[in-house]
């Protein structure tokens, strides 16, 4: 393979990354900053209505998430985030006028209706474009522009709130057209060749039935995918009460740790990708999921804060190995006919997971005290870990869903494909 052959061809999945980018600094706003603002100063809305119409989009996501997957292998990348965009500019331009708390719920949940394509699709065009050998550098990228566009969402909304809001939601409007604009133009159309045109002629309900099939022979993938959300799903709801309470710290060390932990993530996602391509994905997951577990056991007797500073950097490299490495796990799984479908189905699974952790999480403290949560974490990851280290067939992927060597099986499907044709006559 040419050396050309062997890098990234960062112009060819870039557009879409940026299409991604735009779209969740908006959502990070949105729902983070503006609905907030919006239901207090202008609907009169209590906290508790605000959160249940939040919710609205979280709801919409995740019910929709499997469908537009299988839409996006059906349709193609570029057509399923043009309508993604579309479907977001066109909610979010109707909510400031909203007379109602019932009509914006219903604005929020057709809008997290539109967003719910674009992960699965964006993840499935990189699949499409990059090289297995390099994957986990490309998601790398993607995740990192992912979380990017919501901190920063977040908090250029923060810095604006007190403007009116109807001027905050033209802004986040013009993010979403611009995106719509790089989509129908620079979004390179559907996948690999014919994949797309394949699967296309199939229909939806047996599409679906393969992959619910192809999803069962995963077990031991889905289970490792709902149980490392559970586990933040588990921290999600008592880390900062704990830290103040328990550790008695104070808001300034909270956000030294904060920046200890999110900042080195951030920043080593990728370089921790290009590593993922060149050793072990085994390995480096068996370790980076037994490091975190063994983090979270010392955060829950640890006291000295220069100890914790130490800990949470331990545990935001970890994270920033496990996910590039986890999500190129998940392309090698994705058949290729089914790339968005299947990559849309492990998100729900994740998702589920990380709903099912603040439950969990509450029932354990109540049982357990307040450090409940950090050994009933640690104890599934380390679980987690032990598992995958017999794993192997695991992480060498699906042979289905592994992309042809060029010049030697699709010419072959050719010859197969004329004789049988030929046959026919």
């Amino acid at each position: 393979m040419a050396s050309g052959e062997r890098g990234i061809p960062w112009r060819q999945f870039l557009p879409a990354v940026a299409v991604m980018s735009l779209a969740e600094f908006a959502h990070g706003g949105l729902l983070y900053v503006l609905l907030r603002e919006h239901g207090e100063r202008v609907l009169r809305l209590s906290p508790a209505e605000i959160g249940v119409t939040i919710s609205f989009y979280t709801l919409a996501d995740l019910s929709m998430k499997v469908l537009s997957g299988a839409l996006a292998d059906r349709l193609g990348r570029r057509a399923m985030l043009v309508f993604a965009m579309s479907g977001s500019l066109a909610t979010l331009a109707g909510m400031p006028f909203a007379t109602g708390v019932w009509i914006l719920r219903a604005l929020v949940f057709l809008h997290g209706v539109s967003a719910s394509p674009v992960g699965p699709t964006v993840l499935a065009l990189t699949a499409d474009r990059v090289d297995p050998e390099r994957r986990s550098t490309a998601v790398g990228v993607v995740f990192t522009a992912w979380f990017a566009a919501i901190g920063c969402g977040f908090l250029v909304l923060m810095l604006l709130s007190r403007l009116d809001t109807r001027l905050l939601f033209g802004l986040l409007g013009v993010e979403f057209a611009v995106a719509l604009l790089i989509a129908a133009t620079l979004v390179p159309r559907g996948g690999r060749g014919a994949v797309e045109g394949r699967a296309a002629r199939r229909p939806l309900l047996e599409v679906g039935l393969d992959a619910a099939r192809r999803l069962t022979r995963k077990r031991l993938l889905v289970v490792g995918l709902f149980c490392q959300t559970l586990t933040v799903g588990l921290l999600a709801p008592v880390l900062a009460p704990y830290l103040k309470g328990h550790q008695g710290l104070g808001e300034d060390q909270i956000l030294i740790l904060a920046i200890a932990g999110g900042g080195l993530a951030a920043g080593l996602i990728i370089p921790m990708g290009r590593m993922a391509d060149r050793v072990s994905k085994q390995w480096l997951m068996v370790s980076s999921l037994a490091a975190s577990g063994l983090v979270l056991a010392g955060l829950a007797y640890t006291r000295s804060f220069p100890v914790l500073i130490g800990l949470v950097g331990v545990a935001g490299c970890a994270y920033a190995l496990i996910l590039p490495t986890w999500n190129a796990l998940l392309l090698l799984h994705a058949h290729r006919e089914q790339r968005a479908l299947m990559l849309s189905a492990f998100m729900a699974c994740e998702q589920l997971g990380f709903m099912a952790g603040p439950a969990s999480s509450g029932f354990i403290e109540g049982r357990w005290g307040p450090r409940g949560p950090f050994l009933a974490a640690s104890g599934v990851l380390l679980v987690i870990a032990a598992v995958y280290s017999f794993a192997a067939p695991m992480f060498r992927g699906d042979p289905e869903a592994l992309d042809p060597v060029p010049g030697s099986e699709e010419p072959e499907a050719a010859v197969c494909s004329v004789q049988s044709e030929e046959a026919m006559r």
